[in-house]
């Protein structure tokens, strides 16, 4: 984890928090290495942007694809929460670095 001076707040790290594994369809996913949903590994759905005109929003959706933990849950807020962080350092680091993809939703 790494001190993030804007947030105030520790955020993870890919390479030490987590890191990306090949999932399903071509498609990403991501593994805990630290913290307390270590190996467990879940896939992004679809992230939304909402709130023209006004403060956007984000949601997003996941879903777990394996845990070591069985009573582990995607309604679980303290892991939706770590989840948003690695999202988010994903989405800062893809922005920094000019690798961001978008498209309109369908």
């Amino acid at each position: 984890m790494r001190f993030d001076k804007q947030l105030g707040r520790e955020v993870p790290e890919d390479g030490v928090d987590y890191e990306l594994v090949p999932g399903e369809n071509d498609a990403w996913a991501i593994r805990f290495k630290t913290g307390p949903y270590v190996e467990t590994v879940f896939g992004f759905g679809q992230l939304r942007v909402s709130g023209e005109g006004e403060e956007p929003v984000m949601s997003f959706d996941f879903d777990i694809i394996e845990t070591p933990d069985a009573d582990l849950s995607a309604k679980d807020i303290d892991l939706q929460l770590a989840v948003g962080d690695v999202l988010s350092d994903i989405l800062v680091r893809s922005i920094e670095e000019e690798t961001v993809v978008t498209r309109e939703s369908e």
